[in-house]
């Protein structure tokens, strides 16, 4: 473990009272950069108060924060400026876990209100991400402006606020990352109505093409469809040519309308596939999860990593060789449809990220038709196509009725690949066992896992209904130093109680898979 003295052992007497620390601050602040582990930068924080301010930019280097409590801690910073120097991101997520409520909506407002006091503090600022309800309100951006110069990756949300030509929001410049994605409309399902396509703001498009030559991440829009969400043109998108672009997330945006003329079609079509064509050789990822107006691409030679979106547009992109991460989560996989998706699943040997959707509350009365109904036995076999895979997340939003239980999913993991991380969503149904056991058997079944996430989830979600949050539990694995086996799980674990929300983080021991011979057995595996 990493040691500093500070100074060495002199008599109090011997010693002026104002005598200058023997190593420079700014020396201290060097050496604070090269503390990987966190137990070191601990030991240099407690060596004198010298060293602690010299290590604030380590420290405080990405403020990330939740719900309720993101006014109280920007209040706190308000009060402490010290700590956002050296602060290089941060995420704000007012909405987390959150129903939109009036009164969630008013407290995200109050956020927005005072957010432009505590901005001008963060001079390091490098990437400003708000996942809200709505957008910030518009003296937020010219805080940016105007005190965070080093500013270069900017994310946003909005609902129904409406986007601006003259928007502070649209006068930077020089950014690599700009997402702007739209969430679920207060109401939910508006019924089917005729939608009528937005053009984005004129002022966004000049900021992008013409004053982010160096843009290499871009998002538009968000998940869902015309009944949930707003559907923006996307069109100028096309014009862009952007020499580093490195991923672009398409979400419900328009860039090829069937209703229109043929020969606008094919236009539509031909510039899409140009766009894709010259950014080919820089282009890892790519999300598509909603591709109905989006023309669909053949084989462009692409070099992708990352693809999201539905099934029958990968086909067509195919081969793919160097993709690395797939994300099929544009559509909820029935039970008839499983067994086509394995089947594409062994195209990718390679594959060692996978995210999934399946919803099987609905069955096929058809028995010429191959379709399994049990969940783990679906998880197993989906994991026996992949043997590669290190990180498996996996959502389903089954009915209670055709569900499963949180602690009979370890069995789906025997004799699987090696993960390294997991994260399953399901709608939460009476008995289930504590989070906290859930997680335990399935470390003991899998000890390669090193994080494990579990999600509960209030009822079904789909298209139409957007995901609310039950409960949350963050497991971290912490192995022994003798044996590297599993000896513990750092747990932070949120959500609804039963009378009021709860939020708390502490260690549980995993009872060790050999049999214990006596009780008074004590591991010195630690």
């Amino acid at each position: 473990m990493f040691t500093f003295k500070l100074l060495p052992k002199v008599a109090p007497a011997s010693r002026s009272v104002h005598e200058e620390p023997r190593v420079p601050p700014e020396l201290l602040a060097e050496i604070a950069k090269f503390l990987f582990q966190p137990s070191d930068v601990v030991n240099f924080c407690l060596a004198s108060r010298v060293a602690y301010t010299a290590a604030l930019p380590v420290l405080w280097t990405s403020l990330s924060f939740n719900g309720v409590k993101c006014q109280m801690n920007l209040e706190s910073l308000l009060h402490r400026p010290e700590r956002t120097m050296g602060v290089k991101k941060l995420f704000l997520r007012p909405g987390y876990l959150r129903e939109p409520t009036p009164e969630t909506l008013a407290q995200e407002c109050l956020i927005s209100n005072n957010l432009d006091a505590v901005l001008p503090n963060f001079h390091s600022l490098q990437t400003f991400v708000w996942d809200g309800l709505e957008a910030p309100d518009e003296k937020v951006w010219k805080a940016l402006l105007e005190s965070c110069k080093k500013i270069r990756h900017i994310n946003t949300t909005i609902t129904e606020h409406q986007l601006s030509e003259d928007s502070a929001l649209f006068s930077f410049s020089n950014l690599v990352a700009f997402s702007l994605a739209t969430k679920y409309k207060w109401m939910g399902h508006q019924g089917f109505i005729d939608v009528v396509a937005e053009d984005f703001p004129t002022a966004m498009w000049d900021m992008l093409i013409d004053r982010c030559p160096n843009l290499q991440e871009l998002a538009l829009g968000g998940p869902g469809t015309s009944l949930t969400t707003r559907l923006f043109n996307a069109r100028r998108l096309c014009k862009g040519k952007w020499p580093q672009l490195q991923s672009v997330s398409l979400g419900h945006v328009l860039l090829f309308d069937r209703e229109r003329p043929a020969s606008v079609q094919e236009e539509d079509i031909n510039s899409f596939r140009k766009f894709i064509r010259y950014h080919r050789k820089t282009l890892k990822r790519l999300h598509l999860p909603y591709s109905t107006k989006i023309p669909h691409l053949s084989s462009e030679n692409l070099a992708l990593e990352t693809f999201s979106g539905n099934i029958p547009y990968l086909i067509d992109m195919l081969p793919l060789d160097s993709l690395r991460e797939l994300i099929l989560c544009s559509e909820e996989h029935a039970a008839w449809y499983i067994p086509y998706v394995k089947r594409v699943l062994l195209r990718f040997p390679a594959l060692t990220t996978l995210v999934i959707w399946i919803n099987l509350s609905t069955r096929l009365e058809d028995p010429t038709i191959e379709q399994d109904t049990d969940h783990i036995n679906i998880f197993y076999s989906i994991l026996q196509t992949c043997p590669n895979l290190q990180h498996f997340k996996v959502l389903c939003s089954t009915k209670t009725k055709y569900g499963f239980q949180m602690k009979d999913f370890h069995k789906a993991l025997k004799d699987g690949p090696n993960l390294r991380t997991l994260e399953v969503y399901k709608v939460y149904t009476l008995g289930e066992e504590d989070m906290v056991q859930s997680a335990s058997n399935i470390i003991r079944q899998l000890p390669s896992l090193e994080q494990i996430i579990l999600r509960y989830t209030t009822n079904p979600w789909s298209f139409y209904e957007r995901m609310v949050l039950r409960q949350t539990g963050i497991y971290q694995t912490i192995y022994g130093k003798k044996s590297k086996e599993p000896v513990r799980l750092s747990a932070r674990e949120e959500g609804a109680g039963l009378f009021k929300r709860f939020s708390r983080k502490y260690e549980h021991n995993l009872v060790p898979l050999r049999t214990r011979m006596f009780s008074g057995f004590n591991n010195d595996d630690d």
